[in-house]
């Protein structure tokens, strides 16, 4: 399956150094699947395909691969206990819960925050990249900000 970060990418951009997890706690599966969940409805397919061919690298290294490696990371957070063999495991008390339940929600924060910076940076540059159809990416006409639906 072709993805347009690795796990080891994942592991650099939404992981610090103190936190140690080896990479396998990711799997391309993850990746994958903040791809289709996450970055395709904002590029588009054909934007897309291009991207997995090596086409505008900044865009993928300054935009894409952030906002991705963020995406995984959230998706994969509830997850991490049950994938780390060194991981102390918890007992499901109400403060873990608590915190984990937290810690999603930084992580989900961070992730709308790059992917808005990835639409922000396509829309005004809409010209560079031939294959991005603005009409069809959805933070261009609906966001859930502090639980308000805005509709543009």
């Amino acid at each position: 399956m072709n993805t347009l970060i690795t796990p080891t990418d994942v592991m650099q951009l939404a992981f610090s150094r103190d936190e140690l997890y080896n990479t396998s706690v990711i799997t391309n599966l993850d990746i994958a699947a903040a791809e289709e969940r996450y970055l395709h409805p904002i590029v588009g397919r054909a934007l897309y395909d291009k991207l997995l061919k090596g086409n505008y690298p900044s865009l993928t290294s300054d935009y894409v691969a952030p906002m991705v490696a963020a995406w995984t990371r959230y998706i994969v957070e509830p997850l991490l206990a049950s994938r780390c063999d060194v991981c102390m495991a918890t007992g499901g008390s109400s403060a873990d819960n608590e915190a984990t339940t937290e810690r999603c929600r930084s992580l989900r924060l961070r992730a709308r925050t790059l992917s808005r910076a990835l639409a922000e940076h396509l829309n005004t540059q809409a010209s560079d990249y031939p294959e991005y159809n603005p009409d069809t990416n959805p933070l261009n006409r609906c966001s859930i900000d502090g639980n308000i639906v805005q509709v543009y």
